[in-house]
């Protein structure tokens, strides 16, 4: 139901532009194409909340080509509406109340490639009795969250990182 998402679906009407897409690699494309259009930086992360070291680094370093495959899977699940796997018709949204394993989701409240609602409707799905969900950016302290900067963000380490390493401390079996 994302707008941003969406959006992809037009790379079918213009077959030189998803090629180029996917010859690129998307550390090029990283470093080129997202400072200058600030609507996918705003997609890919809150740019306040995110160093320039750190942007540079995540371009460098954590970006991989564009898999024909995933792109085409993608927008397969974008034209359906429905979050299916690749290659047989399940559906992992109508199997979601199959999950019974302790389960931790985190966003951003800016997030708008999984926007807080989306995250609301997997916690309200799964059938984990011990599930949780905290949506970043909401306090009136705390940096204003968007999707990547969950990771690299300003003070994720500060924020982010302590809920996750609590979260899995209390579930620790093996003490």
């Amino acid at each position: 139901a994302q707008e941003p998402m969406k959006r992809l679906l037009s790379l079918e009407d213009h077959p030189t532009l998803k090629k180029l897409l996917l010859q690129l690699n998307a550390p090029f494309l990283g470093r080129l194409v997202v400072p200058l259009v600030p609507q996918i930086e705003a997609l890919l992360y809150n740019p306040e909340n995110v160093e320039a070291e750190v942007k540079e680094r995540f371009f460098e370093e954590a970006l991989a080509e564009v898999n024909p495959g995933l792109l085409e899977h993608l927008m397969r699940i974008i034209k359906r509406g429905e979050f299916v796997s690749a290659r047989d018709p399940f559906s992992y949204r109508k199997n979601l109340n199959r999950i019974r394993a302790p389960l931790l989701l985190i966003g951003g409240e800016e997030d708008r490639i999984a926007p807080p609602q989306a995250l609301r409707a997997v916690y309200q799905a799964v059938s984990s009795q011990d599930r949780t969900l905290r949506i970043f950016g909401r306090g009136k302290k705390e940096a204003r969250y968007g999707h990547l900067d969950l990771i690299i963000g300003k003070k994720a380490k500060d924020e982010v990182y302590p809920l996750i390493a609590s979260w899995l401390k209390a579930r620790d079996t093996e003490r």
